[in-house]
């Protein structure tokens, strides 16, 4: 866990598997946004358990999407 990230396990019920759950806050600054990526990366690779990440990612798919006076940069 760190301030960006919150990385628990979680049984359903007390018989069930447990699940791994992230919840995310999202790097606001673009250029550290790979750090982000990173990190869920190698916390996807630390347990074959189902996943679950929800938050915020502050990332945005569409220009549109996107309420600044710079333009995001299109993949």
């Amino acid at each position: 866990m760190n301030e960006r990230y919150i990385d628990v396990y979680v049984p359903l019920s007390v018989d069930d598997l447990l699940w791994h759950v992230t919840f995310v806050y999202g790097e606001p600054k673009v250029e550290n946004r790979h750090r982000m990526w990173s990190l869920l990366n190698l916390l996807r690779q630390s347990s074959n358990l189902p996943w679950l990440v929800m938050g915020d990612f502050s990332e945005t798919l569409w220009q549109f999407e996107h309420m600044s006076r710079r333009q995001r940069s299109e993949p």
